[in-house]
């Protein structure tokens, strides 16, 4: 289940109050943007962490992505940049006890 702060955060890309209901067609859902922030956990692990292929300070503007111009298409991209950026790595490796 996605905590406060990063249903926030997603709050930014989704615009819908329901969790997996979305309220315009072809926007991503909440189980959509869960996926693609832990593709994006997945990818900074292997990337940054295990493989040191990319720099531990990474961010979302480093990168270039490519997308089509779709609401949901845009939201997955990112929903996967902002898990995989340094400032997000952070926070999701600060868990609550």
């Amino acid at each position: 289940m996605p905590s406060p702060e990063q249903l926030a955060e997603w709050g930014l890309y989704s615009p819908w109050e329901e969790s997996n209901a979305p309220s315009v067609t072809g926007t991503l859902t909440w189980l959509g943007a869960a996926s693609q922030h832990a593709n994006g956990v997945w990818l900074r692990d292997r990337y940054v962490t295990q493989h040191k292929l990319l720099p531990e300070d990474l961010h979302a503007p480093d990168v270039a992505a490519r997308s089509t111009p779709f609401p949901r298409c845009v939201q997955s991209c990112q929903n996967e940049q902002t898990a995989r950026s340094s400032v997000a790595a952070q926070r999701t490796s600060r868990r609550p006890p």
